[in-house]
């Protein structure tokens, strides 16, 4: 017999509410549990802004907060999202799209293409000035984003296997997942639900995921990445394809900068490319979008198969 969800019956506005409602939720208790966490690590008597104080040693407190944080945040509102919806964790995310190894690489290139194609939309913090109406911007998001660069440097920087797969964890595997889950798998299908067309749920889902992560310098990178995961889960409804596509982004991000840290390659990954390279990559990968997006009618085509067997 097949499950039903408490509120599966529920409107698309109602339902996006319930997302948002969700998250707040999840936001809440991963902070608390992140406290209590590093106040059983550290001791009770230890202030919390020591504990997470980088001078202090606080990068295993830090990790940990992020960890816990990420599981919360992201990915304990699309699963309870789901659970409420169809009676099962994952069944929301069910997807009849045919998963072949073509569409994967095909996938695979264009997210890896994007990748090079972002330079064009990475503000640059060194010579950028911020406008008179932004000014109210600039302390924050200098100290933000410096304090973002050192976490990073401090990760990639971290030796050891156990070490290694643990940070591995908490930067390619956690938020490939719960980001997907969240910005693809809920909200951009619940927009699309609401309003009957994929394009607005496609900018929505992307802005909200380059405001996410709160890095002005790279807002408009984050959102184009949204845009592009956002594309190819509109055209595949597989939240599995987009899923492994985050993955694979983060994790080649993650290991080429931890190996150029530790001086085994000496191309440095965050180093500016010649304005050609940005270019081409970006024209290639409108190609293969286009490519991507005429397999959509051969999905379309399996999907109405498929439910007209089930009628029959």
């Amino acid at each position: 017999m097949k499950k039903k969800g408490v509120l599966q019956n529920i409107s698309p506005t109602v339902q996006f509410l319930l997302v948002i409602a969700l998250i707040i939720i999840g936001l809440l208790i991963g902070t608390g549990i992140a406290m209590l966490a590093i106040m059983v690590l550290n001791g009770a008597k230890v202030p919390l802004k020591e504990a997470l104080s980088m001078q202090s040693g606080g990068l295993r407190n830090l990790v940990a907060a992020q960890m816990i944080s990420q599981l919360f945040t992201f990915i304990f509102p699309p699963l309870c999202f789901s659970y409420l919806m169809t009676g099962s964790l994952f069944g929301y995310f069910l997807s009849q799209d045919k998963r072949n190894l073509k569409k994967y690489l095909l996938g695979f290139a264009i997210v890896f293409l994007a990748g090079f194609f972002l330079q064009f939309l990475i503000i640059d913090k060194e010579t950028f000035v911020f406008p008179s109406w932004l000014k109210w911007l600039e302390a924050s998001s200098m100290n933000t984003q410096t304090a973002y660069d050192s976490f990073v440097k401090q990760l990639t920087g971290i030796k050891g296997v156990f070490h290694f797969s643990i940070i591995f964890i908490m930067i390619a595997v956690l938020p490939a997942i719960g980001e997907e889950l969240l910005f693809r798998g809920v909200i951009q299908k619940s927009i699309a639900s609401w309003s009957k067309t994929e394009w607005p749920a496609i900018l929505i889902s992307g802005t909200l995921f380059g405001m996410m992560h709160m890095e002005f310098f790279n807002f408009f990178a984050l959102c184009f990445m949204g845009f592009v995961l956002g594309a190819l889960y509109s055209m595949t409804k597989n939240i599995w394809l987009t899923i492994f596509l985050h993955f694979m982004n983060n994790a080649i991000s993650f290991i080429s900068l931890y190996f150029y840290q530790n001086g085994t390659i000496k191309f440095n990954p965050e180093e500016k490319l010649p304005f050609y390279i940005p270019l081409v990559a970006g024209i290639a990968m409108m190609f293969l979008l286009y490519l991507f997006y005429k397999k959509k009618f051969d999905i379309e085509a399996s999907v109405t198969d498929q439910e007209n067997t089930e009628t029959a």
